[in-house]
């Protein structure tokens, strides 16, 4: 017995149960998987199937699918952005930067 594509149930007496956030499950699954390293799920509650799980903060989404860490200078503060941002000028972050605070001064020697 299956609620919805989020919700399941092994029997008719037990109330639906979400995949937690960072987690999917097809109709035809009885447990939840967790999306792959550096992905996670939008929302409060997992996904339907794996292609719902989206990059995580500090990562660019790739047309194939698949995640790409923000080099140096560049940050990425939203799940499933398309390219990660580059820090203001004179300043620099190190890899998977997650916010605009991740950029600070450069330093001069």
């Amino acid at each position: 017995y299956f609620a919805d594509v989020q919700r399941f149930s092994t029997n008719e007496d037990v109330l639906c149960i979400p995949c937690k956030r960072g987690f999917y499950r097809s109709l035809r699954e009885s447990q939840c998987t967790a999306c792959p390293n550096v992905m996670t799920t939008v929302g409060v509650f997992g996904g339907a199937s794996l292609q719902d799980c989206v990059c995580t903060l500090g990562y660019s989404s790739l047309l194939d699918g698949s995640c790409a860490e923000c080099r140096s200078g560049t940050y990425s503060d939203r799940v499933n952005s398309g390219a990660c941002t580059l820090c203001p000028s004179g300043t620099t972050s190190n890899p998977r930067g997650t916010e605009l605070a991740a950029c600070t001064d450069c330093l001069v020697n």
